[in-house]
């Protein structure tokens, strides 16, 4: 064999890759819609629901956050008291 045979075959095998790489790169944009819907149900079904008892004390510990800051200015100590009580919820 020759050396031109050899850089013949080489460049035969990155043609081919190349359209390979090609071809999968238009696939991809074709289908990007589709791949990104997919991704997005993915994550949706794999997130951690939140419960109605959660939602419930998350509520609550905005509520008592809300009142200490309203009464921060009059009553430091109740402030801090209410704002302890929200930290452990």
């Amino acid at each position: 064999m020759s050396t031109f045979a050899n850089f013949s075959i080489l460049f035969d095998i990155f043609a081919i890759l190349l359209m390979a790489v090609g071809a999968v790169a238009i696939l991809f944009s074709m289908f990007q819609p589709l791949l990104k819907g997919a991704m997005r149900a993915t994550m949706l079904f794999a997130q951690k629901k939140t419960s109605p008892e959660q939602v419930r004390q998350m509520h609550d510990a905005k509520m008592l956050r809300q009142m200490a800051d309203s009464v921060d200015k009059l009553e430091p100590g109740f402030a801090a008291e209410l704002r302890a009580i929200a930290a452990r919820n």
